[in-house]
């Protein structure tokens, strides 16, 4: 007579590789309704009295639908009267009701340990991005730029390798699924502790707008960070100077478009490797404030006024450089000094000049995205040439992702090398169709 066997692990490999299961599938977040009946069950009747409905709702809210999560907060209201519960509530909040948090840091604690530390390195990341629906987009290229992906040799394989890690996570129940195909999130309880415990050795932190100005922390905390974001804080300006010598990561968003970068705010972040400012106004400077981080990898500078970029010509180990959304008018001949560059994104800045031979100067170059950005090509037989033609594409022997917009035809060349192309997305004429494709890449 035959048989079946249910088993149940709160990591996936477990199944699959070490018990060999035929068919294994995965226990989400529960819906609304499953999460309150399991928290009934174990609570018992007292869910349905009028006083305590209005908190079954936020306690489950808290929990996020995650079941080990409702599991741990039930077995602490079962025997709790009305103040006890509010009382604990609000505890949870700053994570300290001990009995919940002990329970809950076990768990995590469990999945914690059996992580390589390549992706423990990624799950910090998450939480230093500060909110619960980071962009894999961003990851990719902060990672690349920490040096985080060891043993890759293109951004196609640190894609993959994001891709491979985020899943791993999922497995291990410390990210969540997505209504996003692609995206995941990163429950509140989940980041508390992974801040916790990356405190021990690496130091971060996240400014919101409920915290204190960033001026008011000790100047001893400051000089240990590794990291630092600050997420839509309203900023009227920002210091002269941040003392973080150990700093590898320095995140800023925000919609004040009068904020100005100090040129001395990174003086002392000689470590520094990944830098992103969304939403802020860089004026040019012979003083740059970027002249002493040698060390920088990765540089987003998105949906910011920029007068003059020049100057980042200097950065001669940077990677990845983003200017997505950015009131940006000329891409001069001093950006093609950048040659370890992997990475450039102009989509949506409305260029109107790149200097002729820019482009092909980028001999490292990977992926390149320029929707929307420049209609000014040059026609290849143009003297003398005023900005830069398509043909140069030719010269990038690495460039594998292309997407571009051509609104004009005429200046295509008919030479272009396109079967190089792995990923491409190109809008030819005045049309909103955009021809697009990608090769079987295995993923």
């Amino acid at each position: 007579m035959g048989c079946k066997l249910l088993m149940t692990s709160r990591d996936r490999d477990v199944l699959r590789r070490k018990m060999g299961c035929d068919k294994d599938f995965l226990l989400g977040e529960l819906e609304e309704e499953e999460a309150k009946r399991l928290f009934e069950k174990l609570v018992g009747a007292k869910v349905h009295d009028d006083q305590f409905k209005p908190l079954v709702n936020v306690a489950l809210g808290k929990c996020a639908g995650v079941p080990f999560l409702i599991v741990a907060m039930a077995k602490r209201f079962k025997d709790a009267n009305l103040s006890e519960w509010k009382d604990t509530l609000k505890k949870v909040e700053k994570l300290k009701d001990k009995e919940i948090s002990d329970s809950i840091h076990q768990m995590l604690q469990w999945s914690y340990e059996k992580l390589e530390e390549e992706v423990k390195s990624l799950l910090q990341l998450c939480v230093v991005y500060g909110i619960s629906k980071p962009s894999l987009e961003n990851l990719v290229r902060y990672g690349v730029g920490l040096g985080l992906f060891q043993e890759v040799s293109s951004m196609e394989e640190a894609r993959n390798r994001l891709s491979s890690h985020i899943r791993t996570l999922q497995a291990s129940s410390l990210l969540l699924d997505s209504e996003d195909a692609y995206g995941f999130k990163i429950h509140d309880l989940v980041r508390e502790f992974v801040a916790s415990v990356a405190s021990r050795d690496h130091s971060f932190f996240v400014l919101k707008d409920k915290d204190k100005s960033i001026t008011e922390l000790q100047k001893s905390k400051l000089k240990s960070y590794r990291a630092i974001c600050f997420l839509y804080v309203d900023m009227k300006e920002l210091p002269k100077e941040l003392d973080c010598p150990e700093l590898q990561i320095f995140l800023l968003f925000t919609n004040n478009r009068s904020l100005k970068v100090p040129d001395s705010l990174f003086h002392s972040m000689t470590k520094l490797m990944v830098l992103n400012l969304t939403g802020i106004h860089l004026t040019y400077s012979p003083s740059s404030p970027f002249q002493l981080l040698e060390n920088l990898h990765s540089l987003c500078l998105d949906c910011c006024y920029l007068d003059n970029v020049a100057v980042l010509g200097k950065l001669k180990g940077l990677q990845i450089l983003s200017f997505t959304n950015s009131n940006i008018h000329r891409l001069p001949r001093e950006i093609g000094q950048l040659v370890e560059l992997r990475l450039l994104d102009l989509n949506h800045c409305q260029l109107q000049i790149i200097e002729p031979g820019v482009l092909q100067s980028l001999i490292k170059l990977e992926e390149l995205y320029m929707k929307n950005s420049f209609n000014q090509w040059n026609i290849v037989d143009q003297t003398p040439p005023a900005n830069a033609n398509l043909i140069e594409l030719n010269h990038m022997n690495n460039l594998h992702t292309l997407h571009v917009s051509i609104p004009n035809p005429k200046v295509l060349p008919e030479d272009l090398n396109l079967e190089k192309l792995s990923k491409y997305e190109i809008q030819i004429g005045n049309v909103s169709y955009w021809w697009s494709g990608a090769k079987d890449l295995g993923y």
